[in-house]
């Protein structure tokens, strides 16, 4: 007897053993194998409830292929290839495929869109057949509703994107008011925050672009980079706080920690504390003919050099920085007493720009196109070159002028020693004694108007007065028909400024030579 009671409390024990293995129960489960599992054994769909509202779905047929984790995630969806994770995820889904939802009501408003992909609260939420977007973290294209190929990771980036397109956001707020700008890349929290239909932005850094709003075709690449463009395009700006402090600026380079331009169309490298700019080779500057229009030689020369005043002086950064408009959040700007420090030699703008006005000149070495001037010294070797031109015309006029010079002194030098052998040959030859006949020095002389010249001549014979220029060539003759003590006036408008010899002949025989200078 006892056996059999022992016997039937094993078969008993045993039994319940297997019904542990094959039930599920509520409060856990023990004993389980490979072969236990959660599911249907035919082809008809998992789901999950609670509150007898859909909490969970899985889906066999592979054409379909739909999961849903997450209460009323893939309410109404007829879709296919869709993944929906969290409360209400892909909640309006229809016809919308391939997209994948997590986090709560994430995806909720789709309904055609297709092939995205949000994951964390709230992301995509207005989305409704945008396609193709990407968004990774809380309220990520939060308003998006028929934009597509957009990426967005990081809290709240993207949000407020409507209709924008083949946009990237990386970052907390990054493009966070976008709506309908497209092809734009930012990097960094807040970078491009503020854009709104702006294109083609790229941006790479905390507040890289923070401002933006509608400008264009835009780079901006560290910490705060133009930061300040709200509407200006094509800009690019690498470094920290690099770029105009203007918001409206086009077509400006800065390359540098608080590089700044002035103006559009300026290219700027480095801030104000940079004390050398340099490379291997020099600057290069288009000159080719073919790009040249209007091509005149009128550049002055020496006349412009002359005007200019080299100085020496030290920069006032704290001065310039205030022109400029740099705003210095540092107590001191790193490396601005170091430049400070330097003498350096150059010119005055203000007084450069003065003078080429004087000449009516208009020189293109003086950059006025921000609020702090420049000097383009590359754009002076150009009237150094003319003056060095002037100065060798001139020195080749003056060695001509020598050489003529020193002609004519050869020529007077032969006159003269002419002179005086046939005074000396002819002199006794001459009727009379020497005290009959002499040759005065003309008075005045140098002379400006007329010169006296006064002579005495024997009583009989002939006599003559002949004026030679510095050539020697006769350029007047008086002819003597008074005898004895007298004089012949000289006018000057009859001769040329310069250098004349007049000579006494007393029957055909020179017997005495003066020089006599005519000033006009």
């Amino acid at each position: 007897m006892k056996q059999k009671i022992t016997l039937l409390c094993i078969i008993v024990l045993y039994g319940t053993l297997v019904q542990a293995q094959t039930d599920w129960h509520i409060n856990g489960n023990g004993g389980t194998i490979d072969s236990n599992f959660i599911g249907t054994t035919d082809t008809k769909p998992l789901r999950f409830k609670v509150n007898n509202e859909k909490a969970g779905y899985l889906e066999y047929d592979y054409t379909k292929a739909n999961t849903s984790f997450g209460y009323q995630s893939l309410n109404v969806n007829t879709g296919n290839y869709n993944d929906g994770f969290g409360y209400k995820a892909l909640f309006a889904n229809t016809t919308g495929g391939y997209n994948t939802a997590t986090g709560h009501v994430a995806l909720y408003n789709n309904t055609t869109g297709n092939f995205n992909t949000s994951s964390g609260l709230s992301s995509m939420f207005y989305n409704t057949t945008g396609s193709y977007n990407t968004a990774v973290g809380g309220q990520t294209l939060f308003y998006n509703a028929t934009g597509g190929y957009n990426t967005s990771i990081g809290m709240n980036s993207l949000f407020e994107n409507i209709a924008g397109s083949w946009n990237v956001a990386s970052g907390v707020n990054a493009l966070n008011q976008n709506k309908s700008g497209n092809n734009n890349s930012a990097f960094g929290a807040n970078a491009i925050f503020a854009n709104t239909t702006g294109n083609n932005n790229t941006a790479a850094g905390w507040y890289a672009l923070a401002r933006n709003t509608t400008g264009n075709y835009n780079t901006a690449v560290g910490d705060s980079a133009l930061y300040a463009n709200t509407i200006g395009n094509y800009n690019t700006a690498i470094g920290k706080q690099a770029g105009p402090t203007k918001p409206t600026f086009t077509n400006t380079t800065a390359l540098g920690y608080k590089a700044s331009p002035a103006a559009s169309n300026q290219v700027r490298i480095g801030n104000t504390s940079v004390i050398s700019i340099g490379g291997q080779v020099g600057w290069t500057i288009f000159s080719d003919e073919r790009v040249k229009n209007n091509i005149q030689e009128n550049v002055p020369g020496l006349s412009f050099i002359k005007a200019l005043r080299p100085v020496t002086y030290h920069y006032n950064i704290a001065k310039e920085n205030e022109l400029l408009g740099v705003q210095n959040t540092d107590a001191k700007e790193a490396g601005s007493s170091d430049i400070e420090k330097i003498n350096f030699t150059g010119l005055i703008a203000q007084e450069v720009d003065r003078a080429a006005k004087k000449l009516g000149y208009d020189f293109s070495g003086i950059d006025k196109t921000g609020p702090v001037m420049g000097l383009r010294y590359n754009d002076f070797i150009v009237p150094v070159i003319k003056s060095l031109q002037e100065l060798s015309a001139e020195n080749e006029l003056l060695k001509k002028n020598n050489a003529s010079m020193q002609q004519q002194i050869d020529k007077l030098k032969i006159l003269v020693q002419s002179v005086a052998a046939n005074s000396s040959a002819t002199v006794s030859a001459v009727k009379g004694s020497a005290s009959e006949m002499y040759l005065e020095q003309n008075a005045p002389n140098p002379f400006t108007s007329n010169t006296v010249i006064r002579y005495k001549v024997p009583a009989t014979g002939t006599a003559t007065i002949m004026i030679a220029n510095a050539t020697g060539n006769v350029v007047k003759t008086f002819n003597l028909t008074a005898k004895g003590s007298e004089s012949v006036t000289v006018n000057a408008n009859e001769l040329s400024a310069g250098t004349y010899f007049y000579s006494l002949t007393v029957d055909g025989k020179k017997t005495d030579s003066k020089k006599m200078i005519l000033v006009k």
